[in-house]
């Protein structure tokens, strides 16, 4: 298994509201109870290994990050369109302090089949001084699929590896946030239960 990228790192200290992994069958479920908010997205993978704190997941040798940030976080507006343009660009300034003023990010606006407004951004990994010079063992692009859902952004993020390209990666994003399911109630066992 591959270390995880500085770029997974960055936003580890957010993580929380109430969040669990739960693997079976050849799935795997990320289930929030946040206050004002309960959902689940389901991943589907041969091989699926949780990681650091259920905040990630590898999904057959491929690292996922999920995040979920309140408004306040980020002072993100009461609309979709302006709480993901105040996330991408509260997370764009605190990308560029950490990798330089000369980091470039791509994005695209998108709709979900759950009717959730998404954003689809992604940048290029420079090379940091300390990393390893082997190419095929770092990530060289970021991928990230901001979900705008009540006061929240959700976030789907992963490295992409030198053997990946960006359309799979992508691909794989946008497959796991369609399996957005939002739930009136908080998820409890009996919940977890009738999932598939």
């Amino acid at each position: 298994m591959r270390l995880l990228p500085i770029a997974l790192l960055l936003l580890l200290p957010f993580f929380g509201n109430g969040q669990t992994l739960e693997i079976r069958d050849g799935h795997a479920f990320w289930l929030v109870n946040a206050p004002g908010l309960s959902f689940h997205l389901r991943v589907d993978g041969k091989n699926l290994q949780p990681a650091h704190q259920e905040v990630f997941l590898f999904v057959d040798d491929q690292i996922i990050q999920l995040t979920v940030f309140h408004r306040d976080v980020f002072k993100g507006g009461p609309t979709p369109q302006t709480l993901l343009k105040a996330y991408y660009d509260y997370e764009c300034n605190y990308l560029r302090g950490m990798l330089g003023k000369k980091t470039r990010f791509k994005s695209s606006k998108h709709r979900l089949n759950s009717g959730h407004e998404a954003l689809f951004w992604h940048f290029e990994m420079p090379v940091l001084p300390d990393a390893d010079s082997d190419v095929d063992e770092r990530s060289v692009e970021q991928l990230l699929l901001s979900i705008a859902c009540k006061d929240y952004m959700i976030g789907l993020s992963a490295p992409r590896m030198s053997d990946r390209t960006h359309e799979a990666l992508r691909d794989q994003l946008f497959q796991v946030a369609n399996t957005l399911v939002i739930h009136e109630t908080p998820i409890t066992q009996e919940t977890l239960e009738t999932l598939d």
